[in-house]
């Protein structure tokens, strides 16, 4: 049982290798940050992918530190796709906005409930 996991497990990682290699083979020049940390990603995951899926069937108790290089080159990638997808300048720049108005919001919503308080309160008299 434990030949059929680690030959699975070889089979999968040599998959994640080969199309890492493939897009680093296809990929242009890195313009920005963003491209290069990607390409960067790329790479520790076909080193990472290459390493975890060899390591057992060379040594059954290696260290573990492989496979925690795939997913560091794995979270870049994904982290490049989703500054693609959803631009973290833009996320980081909107929740700045966000908490220097936080101050001013809930004044405006004090003073707001503090108003229909008085209200509330001459209606009673």
């Amino acid at each position: 049982m434990i030949w059929i996991l680690l030959t699975v497990n070889a089979l999968v990682c040599f998959v994640i290798f080969w199309v890492c290699g493939t897009f680093l083979l296809v990929a242009d020049r890195p313009t920005c940050v963003r491209k290069a940390a990607a390409q960067v990603g790329l790479l520790l995951a076909m080193v990472g992918a290459f390493a975890t899926g060899m390591a057992p069937l060379v040594q059954p108790h290696v260290p573990g530190w492989w496979s925690v290089l795939l997913r560091v080159g794995i979270a870049m990638i994904a982290l490049a796709q989703y500054d693609k997808a959803f631009g973290i300048s833009d996320q980081a720049r909107s929740l700045a906005i966000t908490v220097q108005t936080v101050p001013l919001r809930l004044s405006l919503w004090w003073s707001e409930r503090l108003a229909i308080a008085h209200r509330n309160a001459r209606l009673k008299r």
